[in-house]
C-alpha cells in the first residue's frame, strides 16, 4: 500500500482531525492548508487549523474566508429524563449573564446539564484529536507515519520541487469525492501560482497546467487570484499588462480567454496601442495554459472599428477564423478587423464562428 492510500485510508478512519502549520515554513502552507481544512469539512470531518497569520502575498484569501465570521457559540445541552424544559430566558446582570431553565414538572439535577463549544476551527482544540496533518519541507512525496510520542496517527505533506498546493490537491483527488468548491480551488490557485510565479516552472510542468485547469472547472475564480501577484508591477506596459489580466472573461465552448481594452485602460495607465505586443507576450509565456485567448480594441480613427488579435494552439481554430475575418497570421496569432464600434458585438460575432462548426 503506497502512501497515497495510507493517508486516504487515515482521513475516512478519522472524526477529528488537526491542520498543524509551522509558523517558520512559508511558501505557500497558508493556502494549502486552508484548501484542506475546507475541504476535509466538506467531507464531514471535524476539522481544526492551528493559529496561521496570513502573508501579505495571500491577505486577499484571508478577507475572503474570514475564519473569524464562522461561529464560535457555547451550547447548554440539558437531558430532559427527570423533568421537561417549560421556559428559557436569560437575565443580564452588571455580573454576567444568568440563563434560566424553567421545568414544566420536577427538578433538572445539575448533573443533566452540559457545556460544549461550537469551535470555528482556527484555534487550538480544546478536545483530542485522532489525526494530525501536518506540513514540512523535504524532498519525499505524501508520508503517512505514527508519532509515537504523542501516540497519534500523523500524515506530513512535504514538498521540495512541488508547491504545497499540489500536494495537498493530490491528497484531496485521492479521496474519491467532489470536495474542490470555489473556496478549496481558490486557494490552491493561489499557492500554485505563487509558488511557479516565483520559480518560474511553467515551462517544464506540462501536468501544471492541467491542474490548473481542472482547479478553474471546479470553481477557481483566475481573474481574481491572478493580479494579485503582479503587484509589484509599475512600467506602463506592466500596468496594462495587469489591467489585461483583471479583465480576462473566459467564453464559448472552446473556453476562449476574452479582453477587451478600452480606451480609459489605455490612459489610466499611460500606455498605447503600441504596448500590445508586450501584453500579447506576457500573456503567451506567462499562462501556457490558456489555449485560446483574443484581445480586443477599438480604433481611434474614424470609422471606429474593433481590432483583434487571436492567439491559439489550434490550427483549426485558426484557419476557420481567416477563412471568415480575412486577417493576416503570424505564427499561432491572427490580426483581423470587425466593422463594428461595440466590442462587446465583436467579440461575440469572434465566439459564434468558433462554436459553430463545434
Amino acid at each position: 500500500m503506497d502512501n497515497s492510500q495510507r493517508a486516504k485510508n487515515l482521513i475516512e478512519q478519522s472524526h477529528v482531525i488537526k491542520i498543524s502549520v509551522p509558523k517558520d515554513i512559508g511558501a505557500d502552507s497558508f493556502p494549502a492548508s486552508t484548501a484542506l481544512f475546507y475541504a476535509l469539512k466538506r467531507l464531514g470531518k471535524e476539522v481544526f487549523l492551528t493559529p496561521l497569520t496570513a502573508p501579505d502575498r495571500f491577505k486577499f484569501l484571508k478577507e475572503t474566508f474570514d475564519f473569524d465570521k464562522e461561529p464560535n457559540d457555547l451550547i447548554v445541552s440539558v437531558r430532559e429524563t427527570e423533568g421537561k424544559i417549560d421556559q428559557v430566558f436569560y437575565e443580564k446582570t452588571d455580573e454576567g449573564l444568568k440563563i434560566h431553565l424553567r421545568p414544566l414538572t420536577g427538578i433538572i439535577p445539575k448533573e443533566n446539564i452540559s457545556l460544549e463549544s461550537q469551535y470555528s476551527g482556527r484555534e487550538q482544540p480544546a478536545k483530542d484529536y485522532d489525526l494530525l496533518i501536518t506540513f514540512q519541507e523535504k524532498n519525499r512525496s505524501l508520508l503517512v507515519e505514527t508519532t509515537q510520542s504523542l501516540n497519534k496517527k500523523t500524515i506530513i505533506i512535504e514538498r521540495e520541487n512541488n508547491s504545497f498546493s499540489e500536494k495537498t490537491l493530490d491528497l484531496i483527488q485521492s479521496l474519491e469525492k467532489d470536495l474542490f468548491d470555489k473556496k478549496v480551488s481558490n486557494c490552491l490557485l493561489a499557492g500554485i501560482m505563487f509558488e511557479n510565479n516565483e520559480y518560474q516552472s511553467f515551462q517544464n510542468r506540462p501536468d501544471l497546467f492541467e491542474k490548473i485547469i481542472f482547479l478553474i472547472n471546479r470553481g477557481a475564480d483566475y481573474k481574481e487570484i491572478i493580479p494579485h501577484f503582479y503587484n509589484s508591477l509599475s512600467s506602463t506596459k506592466s500596468l496594462l499588462f495587469k489591467k489585461a489580466v483583471k479583465k480576462i472573461r473566459f467564453q464559448g465552448k472552446e473556453n476562449v480567454a476574452c479582453i477587451i481594452l478600452d480606451k480609459e485602460d489605455f490612459q489610466e495607465t499611460g500606455s498605447t496601442i503600441k504596448d500590445l505586443p508586450f501584453i500579447l507576450e506576457r500573456l503567451k509565456t506567462d499562462f501556457l495554459f490558456l489555449k485560446n485567448f483574443m484581445v480586443l480594441w477599438q480604433t481611434a480613427n474614424s470609422p471606429v472599428i474593433t481590432q483583434t488579435v487571436f492567439y491559439t494552439q489550434d490550427d483549426e481554430i485558426l484557419n476557420r477564423l481567416n477563412n471568415h475575418f480575412k486577417g493576416a497570421i503570424k505564427g499561432k496569432g491572427l490580426l483581423f478587423s470587425l466593422a463594428e464600434e461595440d466590442t462587446q458585438k465583436a467579440k461575440a460575432e469572434i465566439i459564434r464562428v468558433i462554436d459553430q462548426a463545434i
